[in-house]
């Protein structure tokens, strides 16, 4: 990635800076999907400059990220955040920084709780099903392989658009991966990269 244009959510804003986040982060996502390279593939990347696993959040910048300075022209973010400027400032597109890290940030998909327990209880009646044995006894045995929800991970509510279609918000989990050299890939329209088995495989972003 070459160029980049950040987006920071101002923090004397009279409105809750993750309200405003999470209303930047749908105008981007609608902006990078009208502009598709293909099948949930965008060019242009997103960063979180700020983020942080410890507190945990994805942090109060957000940057977008391009190989080409005519991507980022193209996509007119200004005009998309029209409305916003009392509570957002936005950077002129700039180039990327020689010295910076290789860093992908990808969506992390999270269980919650009543999810982890009913996809438990229909293993173990399919279980006791097979092999004759008690429900109880099936549940006392898949209770310790149970997975654990992964709350510590920074998230940002999302509304997936597709078409003319909307559906119902939902928590975005992101992890960073940290790596030694950069790498090319593909983004989503999330403008994460895409998540691969091999990690060889996965997209990097500058973090500077």
């Amino acid at each position: 990635m070459n160029y980049y244009q950040t987006i920071t959510i101002l923090s004397e804003a009279t409105v809750s800076p993750v309200f405003i986040r999470q209303k930047v982060w749908q105008r981007i996502h609608i902006a990078l999907a009208d502009n598709k390279i293909a099948k949930n593939s965008s060019a242009i990347a997103v960063a979180f400059p700020d983020y942080s696993s410890r507190e945990p959040t994805p942090g109060h910048r957000l940057r977008l990220l391009a190989m080409k300075y005519d991507e980022l022209i193209k996509l007119n973010i200004t005009e998309r955040l029209a409305g916003m400027s009392g509570y957002i400032a936005i950077s002129p597109v700039l180039p990327v920084p020689e010295q910076n890290i290789p860093v992908s940030y990808i969506r992390e998909h999270v269980k919650g709780r009543a999810r982890i327990n009913k996809d438990m209880q229909l293993k173990a009646v399919r279980w006791a099903v097979q092999t004759g044995q008690s429900l109880d006894i099936c549940l006392a045995a898949l209770e310790k392989s149970m997975p654990r929800t992964c709350t510590s991970l920074p998230f940002i509510r999302t509304e997936s658009c597709s078409g003319q279609m909307s559906y119902r918000p939902f928590p975005l989990f992101i992890r960073r991966l940290v790596f030694s050299s950069s790498q090319q890939g593909e983004f989503t329209c999330y403008g994460l990269s895409h998540k691969r088995a091999v990690l060889s495989a996965v997209a990097t972003v500058p973090h500077f």
